[in-house]
């Protein structure tokens, strides 16, 4: 980097790429020249950190591609300029970054933003370096690294080194920092817009420092060329930034900053595809698509694909040869297989086989012909008529008869008998045992006849059944309904109702002794035997003014019945007035302090426009950052235009703008405006969240009521499936022995106490077997209101837990704990043995020995000071 007396003068000619076909996805094959001509880069020292070695090691903490792979001068290219990260095989997107060398004077940040954000406005910009922590420069070949303290893993980033650091684009989408596009980078420098520069390192959050990106469109130093780019040879998906970082000017030796990226694709402008070794439609595939060409016909026709290695391809025909019977056309002439033929015979005499699609056809002879019935042998095997039959028939079924001397005789089919009871058609007359006559029968309940019935015969007088309740002697032995079988049960055992016995009474059965329900009471109970309890609020609806606690209502609420007794629910409880335009302790007046006292806004401040407004102080800044001192001397939120904006808008150009419309949501999700500044979240009330005492259950706003529900000492009140107040015992004071956890205050056994997982496992019972298991809600994620179990999101069953003995004691997955005594049932993955797998201790203990130990690790590394280089000693020279 040098620093010019005089800019270069602006117009001069623009960047000459000497290939012009130099693509995205290509290796650059060109000379790039600066505005005034001279190639770039210049000087070796930027070849030299390119020709590190390419493993990271002790030794060699900032790598490079390796010697000699890349050319500085030849490799060199500005394009591509924006990217996206790359898909890994396992499905993540995480790219690596180096910082190969910084030879500047200055010291630059560096870092990347969505493309269509300004680099310009700092909260567009992800800083990946902060300004380097050496004094002098790292110039190339920079053994040691720009850069010698490991900075603190962040919620996306992961530094395997002071100089390389690993970024998760899926975690910044997740956080909504990536939007799914394109990104870009840039370097911040200490130069102002206006001239002169910071001292050596520019504010993190500075608007008037200058950026250069490589996104040329945004850069504001005209055809200056700022960066160059080297796509890998060594690494699949990476690419070199060669930055040079002073406003038109600079030693253009473009080292001024080297960062190595590994897992990035540049952004592709689709286009049709050409045979060209190019990925032009941006599909992933280079020259797909393009078919095939083919020429010449029969065993001369040949086929080749269009384009090979990104080079179109010729046809060439094959070479003619006489004529076979194979079903090809050998002799090239458009016919297959014409005038090939050989000679034959049959048993019947000699003929000729011709050839037909490679195959040989039938002899051209007298054939064998199938025998008949004519005195002949058709089929030419010396025998007249052989093995000739045919069927015949008679009234009673089916026969065969035999060809002798060409003619049919001697039929085999059945002849008509005299019917007989057998169960056959013995006349052939199509009817079984017809026309046999009855004959007298009799049994104990009656006389009758034997018929013929299936082939024998059968008496039909009445006979002894068992005895049924039906009035009737069924077992004919002279009294009605004696020993009937009992009716069985009778009734309802649902609730109040209580079943009886089926009873034989004048040939029916009735139900005796059995008890019915009635109308259905608050009590607790199934009156009416239904399968349901207290259904229909059974006694409530009328309207009520006094909560459950016996305090006044503001606004009546209606009678509900609940766990067997009548509650008042819903209704406006009166509370503490608050500064917020509302009538929050319900006396009609609004904002108003209590009587003899300034509650309402401590500390001498006074409510103004819904807020609590302090107190103007002495001096140059009396208010806060966003408030202006108002003629009463408090602190009030500025005029914009000729209103006030509330913390939901922002002024822009004299108009209260809505914070919420200048931001797009995706589907599903809404705009919020949270700490001033608008987000998309869930639209539901776990992104949204709920008003008063309300919480937040399957995505709907709820009562919550536990507020109104008293529990006895030990107890807490937890919401169960149906969102009613539950008493529970706490854990918080139980101790448990070792192989037991505490659950709703209660020891049980926990086959994983004293089972220990590594981080990212849990412990898992199937049968006899404990194991440690992936955790199913590793990559799950989080959600406000939603904790993780087996997989997937559920309610958080602590929302609106208050545990006895807080702070110590704390609400975890339902239950109240001392996290730091016995252990308690926590995280639990359903096993197939039919039992289940607890992990020991709470969720957030998750990982804690190697947390605790990179935590050690992390504060035994201390930060030497150093003193930053006086900007008066850089300017004018080379290094």
């Amino acid at each position: 980097m040098k620093f010019f007396s005089q800019r270069v003068p602006l117009g001069l000619l623009g960047v000459m790429v000497a290939a012009a076909a130099a693509l995205q996805t290509r290796r650059a094959e060109a000379i790039i020249n600066q505005v005034d001509g001279e190639i770039v880069p210049q000087t070796d020292v930027l070849q030299t950190c390119l020709n590190k070695n390419a493993t990271p090691s002790t030794t060699n903490p900032a790598p490079g591609e390796g010697p000699n792979v890349l050319n500085a001068v030849t490799n060199a290219a500005i394009t591509p300029q924006t990217f996206v990260p790359a898909v890994r095989n396992d499905g993540r997107r995480i790219a690596q970054f180096t910082a190969v060398g910084e030879g500047a004077g200055y010291q630059n940040r560096f870092g990347w933003y969505n493309v269509g954000d300004s680099p310009f406005t700092f909260a567009n910009r992800r800083e990946i370096y902060a300004c380097r922590d050496r004094v002098a420069a790292c110039d190339c070949p920079c053994t040691d690294g720009p850069r010698r303290v490991l900075p603190s893993n962040g919620t996306c980033t992961t530094w395997i080194n002071p100089n390389i650091v690993e970024l998760d684009f899926d975690c910044y989408q997740r956080n909504g920092q990536w939007r799914g596009g394109p990104v870009a980078f840039y370097i911040m420098t200490p130069e102002q817009l206006t001239g002169g520069d910071t001292p050596n390192c520019p504010p993190v959050d500075s608007t008037l420092n200058r950026i250069y990106s490589t996104d040329n469109s945004v850069n504001d130093d005209g055809d200056y060329v700022h960066f160059l780019i080297y796509t890998s040879r060594t690494f699949r998906d990476s690419y070199y930034f060669g930055w040079e970082d002073l406003f038109r000017g600079g030693d253009n030796d473009f080292e001024d900053l080297l960062v190595r990226s590994i897992g990035l694709v540049p952004t592709c402008n689709p286009r049709p595809e050409v045979c060209d070794g190019v990925d032009n439609n941006c599909n992933g595939v280079v020259d797909e698509g393009l078919g095939t060409q083919t020429c010449g016909v029969g065993a001369c026709m040949r086929t080749v694909e269009t384009c090979v290695s990104g080079r179109p391809q010729t046809c060439v025909p094959g070479t003619a040869v006489q004529e076979l019977c194979d079903g090809f056309d050998n002799n090239c002439n458009g016919t297959v297989d014409e005038g090939v033929s050989r000679a034959c015979s049959t048993s019947c005499g000699a003929g000729t086989q011709y050839c037909s699609n490679g195959q040989w056809g039938d002899c051209v002879a007298p054939q064998p012909q199938a025998e008949v019935c004519d005195g002949r042998d058709n089929d030419c095997n010396g025998r007249v008529d052989d093995g000739l039959t045919r069927s015949c028939a008679s009234r009673c079924g089916s026969g065969i008869e035999t060809c002798v001397n060409g003619m049919y005789g001697g039929c085999t089919a059945a002849q008509p008998q005299p019917e007989t009871c057998n169960g056959v058609d013995d006349d052939c007359n199509g009817l079984v045992d017809d026309g046999i006559a009855a004959r007298p029968c009799r049994t104990a309940c009656g006389a009758g006849q034997e018929v013929c019935i299936g082939g024998a015969f059968v008496c039909n007088a009445p006979r002894p059944r068992p005895e049924v309740c039906d009035g009737a002697d069924n077992d004919c032995n002279g009294m009605t309904d004696d020993n009937v079988a009992p009716g069985g049960t009778c009734g309802s055992s649902v609730g109040a109702c209580r079943p009886g016995s089926f009873v034989c009474r004048g040939g029916r059965y009735v139900c005796e002794g059995e008890t019915v329900g009635g109308a259905e009471v608050c009590d607790g109970i199934d009156n009416n035997c239904n399968g349901l309890i207290d259904e229909g609020n059974p006694g409530g609806g009328a309207a009520c003014m006094t909560d459950s606690m016996g305090n006044a209502l503001c606004a009546a609420g209606r009678q509900q019945c609940r766990d067997g007794r009548l509650r008042c629910e819903g209704g406006t409880s009166a509370r503490p007035e608050v500064c917020n335009c509302m009538d929050d302790d319900c006396d009609g007046q609004v904002d108003e302090d209590a009587p003899g006292s300034s509650t309402l806004c401590p500390g001498g401040g006074r409510c103004i426009g819904c807020r609590c407004a302090t107190p103007c102080l002495p001096g140059e800044f009396p208010c806060s950052v966003g408030l202006v001192c108002n003629a009463e001397n408090f602190c009030v939120r500025p005029l914009c235009g000729n209103e006030t904006c509330t913390s939901n808008q922002v002024c822009v150009e004299s108009r209260c703008v809505d914070l919420c419309s200048m931001l797009t949501c995706p589907m599903g999700q809404s705009c919020t405006v949270r700490s001033g500044r608008a987000t998309c979240v869930e639209n539901n009330c776990y992104g949204l969240g709920c008003e008063g005492a309300q919480v937040c259950r399957g995505a709907a706003c709820v009562n919550n009521a536990c507020l109104t529900t008293t529990c006895a000492a030990g107890q807490f009140c937890r919401l169960d499936a149906q969102n009613r107040g539950q008493c529970v015992r706490s854990c918080g004071d139980v101790r448990c022995p070792p192989g037991q956890s505490c659950a709703d205050g209660a020891c049980v056994a926990d086959r994983c106490q004293g089972h220990n997982c590594m981080p990212g496992t849990v412990c898992r019972v199937d049968g006899a077997t404990v194991r440690c298991v992936a955790d199913p809600c590793l990559n799950v994620g989080t959600s406000p209101g939603r904790i993780c179990e087996n997989g997937r999101l559920v309610d958080d069953p602590c929302v609106g837990v208050t545990c006895p003995g807080a702070p110590r004691v704390q609400c975890v997955r339902g239950q109240c704990v001392d996290p730091g005594a016995a252990p308690f049932v926590a995280d639990r993955v359903i096993g197939t043995g039919g039992d289940c797998s607890a992990r020991p201790g709470p969720a957030s203990s998750r990982g804690l020995a190697f947390a605790l130990g990179s935590l050690a690790w992390v504060l035994g590394l201390r930060r030497r000071s150093r003193r930053q280089t006086p900007v008066a000693s850089r300017a004018g020279g080379v290094r």
